[in-house]
């Protein structure tokens, strides 16, 4: 029994051991199907066991490190020319094998809204979709986080083949630079995604470029003593109570503005899509409400339909005949499609009713006229685009807060969405802002 035992605890004690032996790790930012920068120096690097051999096998390069107190390893491999595919070997207590990695051109891609704006919803954005089949271009999207201090790596995220599916969510203007050098150079091109709607150039800046700022550098102080995760618990509770505010005053609610029934002889007309600020109710925040009336066959009401009403700025609660199809919270360039169940629809004056809310800047259904469309079951398509009846309801924005997301302080989203991938070789980056 004794000897058992002894075997039991051996057993135990090698299996604890063997936990705190680390594997060799790499960041998110290396895996299948990556490019690298051709022509000039390419930085690897990844965790191990302290002091672990770490050997790297890549187009005929053989390098070796080891991996330093914190478990830090790098290598650099000699510049490459364009080409591919290659595998790449990473051996140490334990052995990485990484495919169909190409060398070329790597780009990173950041900014705002206009850079996030996704290829799908483009003018013309189906058929740009349908044809954006390139393999030798790769698309890496950076996941959105924010931090107090710099990451050493991701949450998420990997490389893809550029194709109709990895595309039509990935960054249109990325999108077409990409496709642009890589039809001039005629070699593999790398795009990374690291952009956030609505965020400030501060947010994305590392501290050492914002404390050579003096207007900065005061405010980039706070940082250091913010609580991240309690003060957006907090920013989270003060925008909810606003909203629930917003829903008890809301005249358009209390009065039942998406029923059938009810009167809107006297609104206004609006001609959609458009942002409302443009001609209609500038510098306007707050409650929006649309309606519009069609009419339907008896054969056109029968069955499931489609309501889709393009992007909407900022939120939006839709209704057919005083049902609710559908809604989407925050996501101004998100195209809205509701499936609409097979009784709702009747023969007839059919109405739909729109609460849309706008929080700040531009508010509205904005999108392209072809975009907004109901489809039957019976196949025919009714046109939405064009007169709506519309009236406001709320006007106000939410509080401002101490915490209001990336753009409360500098660094934010430097710290989470570029330090992480440095220093992966790269031959530039785009900046779209505004």
């Amino acid at each position: 029994m004794r000897s058992f035992a002894f075997i039991r605890w051996f057993f135990i004690f090698s299996l604890i051991c063997g936990l705190t032996d680390a594997q060799v790790t790499l960041p998110r930012i290396f895996s299948n199907h990556m490019v690298l920068q051709q022509e000039i120096p390419v930085p690897l690097w990844g965790w191990a066991t302290k002091g672990e051999k770490i050997q790297v096998s890549f187009n005929g390069q053989t390098l070796s490190a080891r991996a330093d107190n914190n478990g830090r390893w790098k290598v650099t491999l000699a510049p490459m020319k364009a080409g591919g595919p290659f595998e790449m070997t990473i051996r140490g207590k334990n052995t990485l094998t990484l495919h169909d990695i190409l060398i070329g051109e790597v780009w990173i891609c950041s900014g705002q809204s206009n850079m996030e704006f996704p290829l799908s919803q483009v003018k013309d954005g189906a058929n740009e979709v349908a044809s954006a089949n390139y393999p030798r271009i790769r698309l890496f999207t950076v996941p959105k986080k924010m931090s107090t201090l710099p990451l050493n790596d991701l949450d998420d995220g990997k490389w893809d083949l550029c194709t109709p599916e990895t595309a039509a969510g990935f960054s249109a203007a990325g999108y077409f630079f990409g496709r642009h050098l890589h039809h001039e150079l005629n070699v593999p091109v790398g795009l990374i995604n690291s952009s956030w709607g609505g965020t400030i150039v501060e947010t994305w800046m590392s501290r050492e470029a914002a404390m050579a700022d003096p207007d900065l550098s005061e405010w980039l102080a706070s940082v250091g003593t913010l609580d991240l995760e309690k003060a957006q618990a907090e920013s989270v509770r003060k925008i909810a109570e606003w909203y629930q505010n917003l829903d008890k005053n809301d005249k358009g609610l209390n009065e039942r503005w998406f029923a059938a029934e009810y009167d809107d002889a006297s609104w206004k007309e609006m001609n959609l899509p458009c942002l409302w600020e443009t001609d209609y109710l500038p510098d306007y925040d707050g409650v929006v409400w649309f309606r519009k009336e069609f009419i339907l066959s008896e054969e056109d009401a029968l069955g499931e339909s489609t309501l889709e009403l393009g992007p909407i700025d900022d939120s939006d609660f839709s209704f057919i005949n005083g049902i609710s199809v559908g809604s989407t919270i925050n996501k101004y360039n998100v195209p809205r499609i509701y499936k609409v169940s097979a009784g709702v629809l009747r023969k007839g004056k059919n109405v739909i009713s729109v609460r849309v809310i706008d929080t700040g800047g531009g508010g509205g259904m904005w999108g392209e006229k072809n975009q907004m469309f109901l489809q039957l079951a019976s196949g025919k398509k009714i046109d939405l685009s064009g007169i709506w009846k519309f009236a406001p309801s709320f006007e106000g924005r939410p509080p401002q807060q101490t915490f209001s997301g990336p753009n409360s302080y500098p660094t934010l989203l430097y710290n989470a969405m570029i330090h992480p991938i440095i220093p992966y070789a790269i031959k530039g980056a785009i900046w779209y802002q505004g």
